[in-house]
């Protein structure tokens, strides 16, 4: 799957870790996670939120759907930071 999209079935994300892999990333596991992971994966939702173009971003059309789940997994990290 393309990182940073929303995962079907639930509150979750696939992101993008240091050795280039898709991860995914779910809303009751923030807790694994550490601050600085929270807060690049935070900063690349807005990013998408915003329909900021980002070279690391993958170039694509971002759906309604991707923009509002991206919205929701902030600020759900917003809760846990």
């Amino acid at each position: 799957m393309t990182p940073y999209t929303a995962y079907p079935d639930i509150q979750g994300i696939i992101y993008q870790d240091d050795m280039d892999k898709n991860r995914l990333m779910r809303t009751e596991e923030l807790h694994k996670f550490s601050n600085g992971t929270l807060n690049y994966v935070r900063t690349t939702l807005n990013d998408i939120a915003t329909e900021i173009q980002m070279e690391y971003l993958p170039k694509r059309k971002w759906s309604k759907q991707d923009k509002q789940r991206a919205r929701v997994m902030i600020n759900v990290i917003d809760k846990k930071l």
